[in-house]
């Protein structure tokens, strides 16, 4: 029998997506505040890593990151409580947080983290400890919270109660989509790890690590490090494309939450080419950064794909509870009357029927008359 969220873990979920949520449009709207009409580009070419100065001296604290999250959490209200798959929607949203706050934990408080104001970092240190710790809840009460199917639900009877979508098991994708999307999340997470095994043997080894970790290399102030972002996308994607490949009741929350990470990314660095003139000079590009750019187109694409194929209605991967007909009763044979040959009390046969009465005999014939 399939497993579904209880009521409180989906109101703890939900709250969760709220408070990440706001902290997101609370530092979005903290760096588009400090820009004017002419210069709120700016929070968005630091974003993805066009390094441009913020209007008089000011700090950026938002990253990509915020942009992410915030569109991950806004689909949170009606499949948290509205989906069977709310469970797996809401790990796939503990994992990602946890993937891209937590190089925060060293790189906000670090001594080569771009100068910033006392206060200003310990909000950012704030935002990524309590976002790190409810998104480890998260995946703790997801893991604890589930319960059994009701088998009440959907049973006969003469008031059935109806079976709603979010009380269902959750659905798997049909074989076909869970082929195409662990394919195409294969090939991303064999795309994301190519490349960062490539730079890992290009680049010299203390700026490769300083790209890992972040150290002078961070945008703007709660920026994850871009190998970081890499690996991390990697191992998200890979654990997505066997979640597909062997249709568990996951696999399309999670699938689809990995395929929307790398579509941002992938946009990003699309806007980025563009900004820097790369795509106008494709044809005088060596062929390494040819397939670099080719790479983030396909991200992006691959991704749709990947969207596509998971948002189809997937299969159930345990029926639900048949309805028990309300007809005949244990011991009553079918096709027999209430009350005749068939019902049997107590699940015994029936006590063998009385032999008729035998038909009194006739009345002696009177004897016949004299003289006749």
């Amino acid at each position: 029998m399939g497993l579904i969220l209880t009521r409180g873990a989906r109101v703890f979920g939900s709250l969760v997506c709220a408070v990440v949520g706001l902290a997101a449009m609370a530092w979005i709207w903290r760096d588009l505040a400090r820009t004017d009409a002419e210069s709120v580009g700016i929070v968005w070419w630091n974003w993805i890593g066009v390094a441009q100065p913020a209007p008089e001296g000011a700090v950026l604290g938002s990253s990509l990151t915020e942009l992410t999250l915030l569109i991950l959490v806004m689909a949170q209200n009606p499949v948290v409580w509205r989906s069977s798959a709310a469970s797996g929607y809401l790990a796939a949203v503990g994992a990602i947080v946890i993937a891209l706050r937590l190089p925060g934990l060293w790189s906000v408080g670090a001594d080569w983290t771009p100068g910033a104001p006392e206060e200003l970092r310990t909000w950012a240190l704030v935002t990524v400890w309590g976002e790190v710790l409810l998104a480890a809840a998260l995946l703790i009460v997801v893991a604890a919270g589930r319960r059994p199917v009701d088998p009440g639900h959907g049973s006969g009877g003469p008031h059935p109660r109806p079976l709603l979508p979010a009380d269902r098991p959750p659905s798997v994708p049909a074989p076909g989509a869970a082929t195409a999307a662990a394919l195409s999340l294969g090939a991303l997470a064999a795309l994301s790890a190519g490349w960062e095994l490539y730079w890992m043997r290009e680049l010299d080894d203390q700026l490769y690590q300083r790209l890992f970790t972040g150290e002078h290399t961070l945008p703007t102030l709660l920026a994850p490090p871009s190998a970081w972002v890499g690996w991390a996308t990697a191992g998200l994607a890979l654990t997505a494309a066997v979640a597909a490949w062997i249709r568990t009741g996951f696999a399309r929350p999670l699938g689809m939450a990995v395929a929307l990470l790398v579509i941002v990314n992938g946009v990003a660095d699309v806007s980025r080419y563009d900004e820097l003139g790369v795509l106008e000079r494709f044809g005088e590009l060596t062929t390494r950064d040819r397939l670099t750019v080719l790479t983030s187109f396909a991200e992006v694409l691959t991704g749709l794909l990947v969207i596509a194929v998971l948002a189809r209605r997937g299969i159930a991967a345990v029926p639900p509870p048949a309805p028990v007909p309300a007809g005949p009763s244990p011991g009553h044979l079918p096709g027999a009357a209430p009350g005749g040959y068939g019902t049997f009390p107590g699940g015994g046969p029936p006590a063998p029927a009385a032999p008729p009465r035998p038909a009194a005999p006739p009345p002696p014939a009177a004897p016949p008359e004299a003289g006749r």
